[in-house]
């Protein structure tokens, strides 16, 4: 099992917290689940990881690897580590890992798909070096001069994308702008498009998300559920009271059923 001690995340979960405006949080750990098919070719773990995909239940840890969670578990509880949370994906190994260690340190498990491993196709297991060799100019085809959605702004360019959306709209908080900035990128500045006031960006559901901004993850980002919005597009989930988790579940329900009826 490869597993990571908080301090040396303490950068990381730095930055997710700034990302998503929370001060509750103090560390963040990360803990692998033991490795099944590290002996078996790049074709083969491909192969094991589609399958794990398609029967999620039926995978499960070696006695090694429930050996390891429990070690990994019992060093963290001596550390005093006392999770609000365990996340974890779906995936059997994985799932059984998060329970482990969710039981040594008395917190609860929350899966989610969204956290499998995906596989990486014919890359599976390839250097960039090698995929290079047998795929030649594939690599620079895909990531040399693309950039992700809302990312196409300079590396050091972040501050001034920040003061550029505070500009155009003064009536978002200081704290509202870190956020979209770092969630959306340039793309901040499309979703709020001729708002000229907070009335224009529709009820507050949560926190600071608006139903403007409800609206674009639903119609640009694929979101369905309320935990599409408020734990896999963005982290608001930890600011969100129950209610609140409600009525954006109730928010995208009715939006769903207003377009079925058109």
């Amino acid at each position: 099992m490869k597993s990571l001690q908080a301090r040396e995340f303490a950068a990381i979960a730095l930055s997710i917290l700034t990302a998503v405006g929370v001060s509750l949080v103090l560390a963040v750990v990360l803990v692998r689940r033991s490795a099944r098919h590290d002996a078996l070719s790049a074709l083969a773990r491909q192969a094991a990881l589609i399958a794990e995909q398609t029967k999620p239940a039926g995978s499960q840890l070696t006695s090694l690897g429930v050996e390891q969670a429990r070690h990994r578990a019992a060093g963290l509880a001596s550390d005093g580590f006392a999770p609000v949370c365990v996340h974890s994906s779906d995936l059997g190994r994985a799932r059984r890992t998060a329970e482990i260690i969710a039981d040594a340190l008395v917190a609860p498990v929350r899966c989610d798909d969204g956290f499998r491993e995906r596989s990486g196709g014919d890359f599976e297991g390839c250097t960039a070096a090698e995929i290079d060799q047998r795929w030649p100019g594939m690599r620079d085809a895909w990531t040399f001069s693309a950039a992700l959605p809302g990312g196409d702004f300079p590396w050091d360019g972040l501050d001034h994308l920040r003061s550029e959306l505070a500009a155009r709209f003064p009536f978002l908080t200081e704290r509202t702008c870190n956020r979209l900035v770092r969630a959306y990128g340039t793309l901040a500045s499309e979703i709020f498009g001729d708002a000229r006031c907070t009335e224009d960006l529709g009820r507050s559901l949560c926190a600071d998300l608006t139903e403007r901004e409800l609206n674009w993850m639903t119609q640009h980002e694929w979101a369905q559920t309320a935990d599409d919005v408020l734990w896999r597009r963005s982290k608001l989930g930890l600011r969100a009271s129950a209610a609140e988790s409600r009525t954006v579940a109730e928010y995208i329900s009715g939006a769903a059923g207003a377009m079925q009826r058109r």
